[in-house]
């Protein structure tokens, strides 16, 4: 997708399918009436599954074949071979179609989630430094932290070329804050997470739910609860700062990589994948700004279901201005400039 700059054909129809699982999942009854209508995304959304297997294929060649090439191996191969070791104990050995559906929900899950909430962030980062309209102050107020991606390239700056991720954890406050508050207002999942009550019923914060009714939480309100955050549309990493006066229940609302029992297994992984990109951008390129055709970060210009994610599906960032680290190596009193732009695809 690099390389053309869109998706691929089986990116595009796996984003139409989980579009129409989404909804699906709110109401099933979707899938018995769009399943027979004639319109394109609809056999897409709910015909496809073959075809976006297929897509997976190279997973499996991969994993099968990775003792045979040099270097680390990936994590299906390293289950499988695993699993071949211990064929003595009984252990089930996964098949082509179980690597499959792992490696899809390996893009899915720890890609696509990460993606979004992370472009959302840098989003923020770029329109801290930029002159924005009114409305988007009184709706993000993002202009009353207008050093917030200086800070952010300060905190980073400071870091040895060796860096780890254990440093950016420890050492960088800021990045860290940043990236919570990111996961707050724009969680991957901000949606209905729906679960069925047991037979014998259950009580819920004092409610008796009979069994078998189905009982949702949605991040995207609890990450908006005034009784919480205050101020809640701000965008405000202070919040997350060591030190900051957190509501008791704050960091257990915090639920865009799910909760309980059937939470996403992958947030340490996924913050350390936004840890990593997010210092590199603001180490190595200074002044990245959004690019010019870059709608108002607000509302009604993003698409919001069991993802959310801009309507354009990508970010797009200005580095005509950018002070590039190798030229400031070189001199402190130059900085470099280009054309070039820079697209987050969500």
């Amino acid at each position: 997708m690099l390389e053309l700059e869109k998706r691929t054909e089986h990116i595009r129809v796996l984003d139409t399918a989980l579009l129409v699982g989404g909804f699906t999942s709110e109401m099933p009854w979707l899938r018995s009436i769009g399943s027979r209508l004639p319109f394109k995304i609809f056999q897409e959304g709910y015909g496809s599954v073959d075809f976006i297997m297929s897509g997976a294929y190279v997973a499996v060649e991969s994993a099968r074949t990775s003792d045979e090439t040099p270097g680390p191996k990936t994590v299906l191969a390293s289950v499988i071979k695993d699993q071949q070791e211990n064929k003595d104990k009984d252990l089930r050995q996964w098949d082509d179609t179980d690597i499959q559906i792992e490696a899809l929900s390996l893009l899915i899950a720890g890609a696509g989630a990460t993606a979004t909430v992370l472009g959302f962030i840098w989003w923020v980062g770029f329109l801290s430094t930029m002159e924005i309209g009114a409305d988007l102050r009184r709706r993000w107020q993002v202009l009353e932290m207008p050093e917030l991606q200086r800070s952010l390239e300060e905190e980073v700056a400071a870091l040895p070329d060796d860096f780890n991720d254990a440093m950016l954890e420890t050492q960088c406050p800021l990045l860290n804050a940043t990236i919570l508050e990111g996961n707050r207002l724009w969680a991957g999942v901000p949606s209905s997470l729906p679960r069925v009550a047991p037979p014998e019923g259950a009580v819920l914060g004092g409610y008796r739910i009979p069994g078998g009714t189905t009982v949702c939480t949605q991040a995207y309100s609890m990450h908006r609860d005034a009784s919480v955050w205050p101020d809640p549309l701000k965008f405000d990493p202070t919040r997350f700062l060591p030190g900051a006066d957190l509501h008791k229940d704050a960091r257990s609302l915090l639920s865009g990589f799910g909760a309980g029992a059937y939470a996403c297994l992958g947030p340490p992984l996924a913050k350390m994948k936004m840890r990593y990109m997010s210092a590199m951008l603001f180490r190595e390129f200074r002044g990245l700004k959004s690019g010019p055709q870059m709608p108002k970060l607000e509302e009604k210009n993003l698409i919001t279901w069991i993802a959310i994610f801009p309507k354009d599906n990508k970010i797009m960032g200005d580095f005509g201005e950018v002070e590039y680290r190798e030229d400031r190596k070189d001199s402190h009193d130059s900085a470099a400039t280009g054309d070039g732009q820079l697209a987050v695809r969500a």
